[in-house]
Order: structure tokens, then sequence, then C-alpha cells
């Protein structure tokens, strides 16, 4: 395990480049000299500026690299007939998306880590990427504000056709890209988006539980402790998320 580059992906704009610079921060202080970090930001809309200050945050065990894909991503959506499902609102950004998408521009990388921006990480990422996925395409924790709002829980059964105490939040994501390819995780979702035209709450975190569903690992609080979330365990990961789901 310790000769593993560990992939970790990020997405972010100029708007969230502030919030990035600190969980990137937070990982580079709690990561371990004894392995090989890669850190990916895929981005729309991110300065020069913004790229040399996340830059700087670099180590000799871990690299910052950046990849613009938002064009790329918009050119297979409305390469599928889509321009009438419209992917922005007024409170998420085209940014959210990037995560449903990553199997497939990265054919090379088989295992990662996605990460939300607005996160704090107080422990190793390395012991999240070492956890066995056991055949399941991702492994994440339940979104509280989701499971435990009668409203948003009927919608996460009868829309999503996700248990309330099945779904997940997709701000921290441990993902097998390998089979995610295998089952064309990316072409499901766009495949979903051109033939239903939905007022999603989270739109990239309803596709990813209803694509992913009986194919989930759960794991422990503790690597998504959320804004909402009432917990008593010790946090490796404290995920910042607003109104409930990001």
């Amino acid at each position: 395990m310790k000769n593993q580059v560990i992939p970790i992906f990020y997405a972010t704009n100029n708007r969230y480049a502030p919030y990035l610079s600190v969980s990137l921060e937070s990982l580079v202080n709690n990561s371990s000299k004894e392995r090989q970090y890669r850190v990916i930001v895929l981005s729309d809309d991110l300065n020069l500026e913004n790229q040399k200050k996340l830059k700087a945050l670099s180590k000799p065990n871990i690299s910052i690299e950046f990849v613009s894909i938002s064009d790329q991503i918009k050119r297979m959506i409305f390469d599928k007939g889509n321009r009438e499902n419209k992917l922005r609102s007024d409170y998420f950004t085209f940014t959210i998306y990037f995560r449903l998408f990553i199997s497939e521009l990265f054919p090379n990388i088989d295992k990662a880590i996605y990460l939300d921006a607005d996160s704090i990480v107080l422990a190793d990422i390395a012991y999240l990427y070492d956890i066995d996925l056991k055949g399941n395409l991702i492994g994440a924790i339940w979104d509280y504000f989701v499971c435990h709002t009668p409203q948003i829980i009927n919608y996460a059964e009868g829309s999503v056709g996700m248990g309330h105490n099945k779904y997940v939040n997709s701000g921290v994501l441990l993902m097998d890209l390998s089979k995610m390819r295998a089952m064309k995780f990316s072409q499901r979702f766009l495949n979903l988006l051109q033939r239903y035209h939905l007022r999603l709450i989270a739109p990239d975190q309803d596709y990813i539980n209803a694509i992913a569903r009986n194919r989930i690992l759960y794991l422990g609080d503790e690597w998504n402790v959320q804004s909402t979330m009432p917990s008593s365990v010790k946090p490796k990961l404290i995920h910042y998320n607003t109104r409930g789901a990001s």
C-alpha cells in the first residue's frame, strides 16, 4: 500500500478557492511522509493567481495539479441533445457535476477519493483510501439532513428511490473508478439527464445515490462529520456543508 499514489480529487472555481486552500492545507498537514499523494483539482474558471496560491501548498510527496474540464463536460452533455435540461441553479455551480465524470476522464486511475472544498481533514487521508470497498462502486456516509428531515425523507424515498437511512452525502466519496467505468456510470448519468427533466434538491448527489444504489459501502461517520450532524465520534474529516447537502 505504501508505494501506491493516492489520487484525491477536488472541484472548484474562483469563488470556492479560499475554502479549498483551507481544506488542502489541512490535508497536507495530516498526511504521512511515508505515502505519496496526487491532488487533482478539477476547475471551472480558476485563475492563475489562485492556482499559484494552491500549488504553493504542495510537498515533495504531495503533488497538486489543475485540470480544467468544464468545456469537456459541457460537450459530453450537449452532444447527447440535452440542451433543454438546465444544470445550473441559483445555488449550485457547474463544478458539482465534475465528480460524476472522474471515472471516464481519468481512465488510468482505478481508485480515488473525492472531497468537497468545504471540508477539513483531521487525519491522514490515506486511511480512507486504504479501506476495502468490497466490490462496491463507492464508499460514503449517510446524509444527516436528508435522513432526518420528514419532507426530504419522502423525497429521497419517492424520487431517488433510497431508503431514508441509506441516502448518502456526496461531499466525501471513496470511488472504485474501474468498476464505475465498467458499469458506464457517466453514461448512465447522461442517459438519465437526457430522458428526464427533473427539479432536484441536490442534483449531483441525487444522481449518485440513484445510480450507485445497492452498491454503496457505508463508511464510519468520522469520515464525514457534517455541519448538521450531532456526533459523538472523534472526527477524521469535518464537512461544513450548507443547506443540508452539498
